[in-house]
C-alpha cells in the first residue's frame, strides 16, 4: 500500500473521515468509496483508530498540540501532516470491515442531536474553532462560530 503512493506517506490508518475546508465541517466517508481501490488518501485518520505515524513526521517537527488535550486533537495533527507534505492513507478493506462490525454501514448522522455531555461539548467547540484559526481557515471559522451560535439558541427547545 505505502510503496504505491507517490507522496511521503506520514499516517496510517485504519478509519478515516472527509474534512471540508470551506466550511470546517468533518463527514462520514460514504460506503461507496470504500469499493475498488485497497487504500485512499483521506484527509484525517479518526480518533482512536489505529494511527500509524511515520518516524518522519516526527523527525520534521510535526507533533500534537498538547493545548488541544479533549476533542478534536486529531484533526489538529492531521491537517499539520498535510501541510507537512505528507500523505495520509486510510486502508479501505479495514474500515469497511469495521464498518459492517459495528453495523455502520448505511449509516446517516441526524441533523441534530441533543447535547447529553456539555463539557464535551464545550471542549469540542473550543478546539474547533482553535483549529479552524490556527490553520488559516477563516471562512470555515467564521461559518462555524455562526452555526455555533443558532445551535446554542435551537438547542434551547430541548
Amino acid at each position: 500500500m505505502i510503496e504505491s503512493c507517490d507522496e511521503p506517506v506520514g499516517v496510517v490508518g485504519e478509519v478515516s473521515q472527509l474534512f471540508n475546508r470551506t466550511i470546517g465541517e468533518i463527514r462520514r466517508i460514504p460506503d461507496r468509496m470504500l469499493e475498488g481501490a485497497p487504500y485512499l488518501h483521506a484527509p484525517a485518520v479518526a480518533g482512536g483508530q489505529c494511527m500509524l505515524v511515520s518516524s518522519k513526521v516526527v523527525k520534521a517537527g510535526i507533533l500534537p498540540d498538547e493545548r488541544l488535550f479533549f476533542a478534536l486533537e486529531e484533526l489538529d495533527f492531521n491537517l499539520s501532516v498535510t501541510e507537512g507534505g505528507f500523505r495520509i492513507l486510510v486502508h479501505t478493506g479495514l474500515m469497511k470491515r469495521a464498518r459492517v462490525r459495528y453495523g455502520r454501514m448505511g449509516f446517516t448522522r441526524p441533523s441534530y442531536e441533543k447535547k447529553k455531555d456539555f463539557l464535551r461539548e464545550y471542549y469540542s467547540v473550543r478546539n474547533k474553532l482553535f483549529i479552524l484559526r490556527k490553520h488559516r481557515l477563516y471562512t470555515a471559522f467564521l461559518y462555524q462560530t455562526g452555526k455555533e451560535i443558532v445551535k446554542l439558541f435551537y438547542g434551547f427547545r430541548y
